[in-house]
């Protein structure tokens, strides 16, 4: 229990922070939480005047600190910050150009508070940094997709053609017809453009059914002992509605080996078992993707969202 006298001493500070805040007196009302916080370093409720004060204050630097060590507080207590605060703590590391920072709080946003634009703008801030070429570019496209992040004619035709790049002619062409069904391509300066890339998404889409027909393409990447091969083609067939036939060429695959991306082979196993709706054992595998190079990050996030769908 908190005593008489501390009670009205916060209730004297309260009042000062406020009129100082009703004044614009930000420094003023920082001064005062300060103060107050000497003794009680503990009361979340003045931590958070003094947040409101630094942050409205412009004073991005020290508000970023108070803000960030709250969070990491409320985390330890197994509670999810503050919306606000975390919108706060984003816009303090963007005017300082805390690029990591940023990715940061995008991440505690999307974990506590999911939301499309959070995904959206996280998502893009990771595909920033692992560069326009990443080989795990088509598995963040996905995901952005998934998230409800796909938007824009450019996303469309960022997703299509890195999906016909990877020989998933089946996800191209619904990625692509969705972009026509809903106007988003096809109109405009780039509507030829799109039109050819929506040929070349059906005309890959028909070749691609010959091949699936027949076994051949089995046995060839069976005897050069190519998993990936299985892994890709079996994450296609999933996308295309072929649950069972197509998890079982993607466990194929992963049994034959994959030496050149292991942890690769294992994320898009995990997001065929998503996709075919067994989610629990999608969460488990990703939970086991390891190492450098983004697989380890992008299926935490695939993480994220699994426990989210």
């Amino acid at each position: 229990t908190v005593s008489a006298s501390t009670a009205d001493q916060r209730s004297k500070y309260r009042r000062a922070i406020n009129e100082a805040l009703q004044h614009a007196d930000y420094p003023l009302a920082a001064e005062w939480a300060q103060r107050y916080l000497k003794e009680h370093a503990a009361d979340a409720d003045m931590r958070g005047l003094l947040a409101r004060a630094l942050y409205l204050g412009k004073n991005h630097e020290n508000a970023a600190r108070v803000l960030q060590q709250d969070v990491q507080a409320s985390e330890r207590a197994e509670q999810a910050p503050s919306e606000q605060h975390l919108q706060w703590l984003q816009d303090c590391y963007e005017q300082l150009g805390d690029s990591n920072g940023s990715l940061w709080v995008l991440e505690r946003l999307v974990i506590h508070h999911p939301k499309r634009a959070y995904w959206a703008s996280l998502l893009t801030l990771w595909q920033k940094k692992l560069g326009p070429e990443h080989r795990l570019t088509l598995d963040f496209l996905r995901l952005r997709q998934a998230t409800g992040s796909i938007a824009t004619a450019e996303d469309y035709v960022q997703l299509t053609t890195w999906a016909l790049r990877a020989g998933s002619a089946n996800e191209a062409r619904k990625t692509i017809e969705d972009g026509f069904s809903k106007r988003i391509l096809g109109v405009g300066a780039a509507a030829d453009a799109h039109k050819l890339l929506r040929h070349q998404a059906q005309q890959q889409y028909e070749e691609e059914q010959k091949r699936l027909t027949h076994s051949d393409w089995e046995a060839q990447a069976t005897t050069a002992k190519n998993g990936m091969l299985l892994v890709n083609t079996g994450l296609a067939l999933v996308m295309q509605g072929e649950s069972a036939r197509g998890i079982s060429t993607m466990e194929r695959g992963i049994r034959l080996g994959v030496s050149h991306a292991p942890q690769d082979a294992k994320l898009r196993l995990a997001i065929g078992y998503l996709y075919s709706g067994q989610r629990a054992k999608a969460i488990d595998l990703l939970r086991t993707v390891t190492g450098r190079g983004g697989a380890a990050d992008l299926a935490r996030l695939w993480e994220w969202h699994a426990r989210q769908s």
